[in-house]
C-alpha cells in the first residue's frame, strides 16, 4: 500500500503544471566565453532583467510560463544610437530540468511579432545557478 501512495504521490508531483515551480529569486547563466555570461534573473510580479555580456546592457521585462516553455517579453530602452528608439522583444525558452534551451528571439515590429534570428546558437543554453 505505501508503495502505491509513493507511486501516485511520484506521478501527481510529475503532473504538476510548469508554472508551479517557483522561479522567483532564480538566477540563470549562460557563460559565451570564460570572461563573459548572459544573466537571467527572475523576480515577484512575473518580472524580470535580462543581462547581455557582449552589449553591456540590461533589458526588463516580464516572463510567462505555458507548457514547459518560458516566455521573456521585454523593453529595450531607446539609446543615442537608434535615434531613442524603444524596442520590445520577445524570447522563448524551453523549460527542461534547470536548463533554459533557446527556442525562438522576435521583436515587435508594427504591432506583430517577427522573427529576428533564423538559426539559435545551440550553446546559448542558460543554467539554473541560484535561488534567492
Amino acid at each position: 500500500m505505501k508503495t502505491i501512495i509513493s507511486i501516485v504521490m511520484f506521478c501527481a508531483i510529475l503532473a504538476l503544471p510548469v508554472n508551479a515551480k517557483n522561479f522567483v529569486g532564480s538566477k540563470w547563466i549562460c557563460e559565451l566565453s570564460s570572461s563573459c555570461s548572459d544573466t537571467i534573473k527572475f523576480y515577484s510580479d512575473n518580472k524580470v532583467e535580462d543581462y547581455s555580456c557582449e552589449l553591456n546592457y540590461t533589458c526588463k521585462g516580464h516572463y510567462s510560463l505555458k507548457k514547459g516553455i518560458v516566455i521573456l517579453i521585454e523593453k529595450d530602452d531607446s539609446h543615442d544610437e537608434d535615434n531613442g528608439k524603444v524596442t520590445f522583444y520577445r524570447f522563448k525558452y524551453r523549460l527542461v530540468g534547470d536548463c533554459l534551451y533557446p527556442i525562438s528571439n522576435e521583436e515587435l515590429i508594427n504591432g506583430k511579432w517577427k522573427k529576428i534570428s533564423e538559426s539559435l546558437v545551440e550553446n546559448t543554453v542558460f543554467h539554473r545557478v541560484s535561488d534567492r
